[in-house]
C-alpha cells in the first residue's frame, strides 16, 4: 500500500474512546470530538516536521518538535511520547488508525 502523504499532513488528535490497546486513533483537529481531558495531539507537516503536542501541568497543550517518515505503509516518528515504527492499518480524510510495530 502507497500512503497518500497530502492525507497524512494536518493537526490529528488521539481519540482514546475509539484507540485500543495496540491500536492508536487519531482524527484531524477540526473533527467534531466531544470533549476530553488530556488528548494528545501530532502535527505532521508536509516538510517531514512533526510537533507532538500533550498536556502540561496546568492542562495547557505543550509542543516539542520531531520527525516523521513514511516508508509505504510504515509511519516512523521521532517525536516525543510518539517515538517508534507504526504500522499504518487506515488512512482516511478525518481517520487515521496505526498501530505499534
Amino acid at each position: 500500500m502507497m500512503t497518500d502523504i497530502k492525507k497524512m499532513t494536518k493537526n490529528w488528535v488521539e481519540v482514546r474512546e475509539e484507540s485500543s490497546p495496540g491500536r492508536i486513533v487519531l482524527r484531524p483537529d477540526s473533527y467534531n470530538l466531544p470533549p476530553a481531558r488530556g488528548r494528545r495531539h501530532l502535527d505532521l507537516s508536509s516538510r517531514s516536521q512533526a510537533l507532538a503536542k500533550s498536556p502540561g501541568p496546568a492542562d495547557k497543550l505543550e509542543s516539542v518538535a520531531g520527525t516523521w517518515s513514511v516508508d509505504g505503509d510504515e509511519l516512523h516518528l521521532s517525536a516525543p511520547g510518539w517515538e517508534g515504527h507504526y504500522s499504518i492499518e487506515q488512512l482516511t480524510e478525518d481517520l487515521l488508525v496505526i498501530s505499534k510495530k
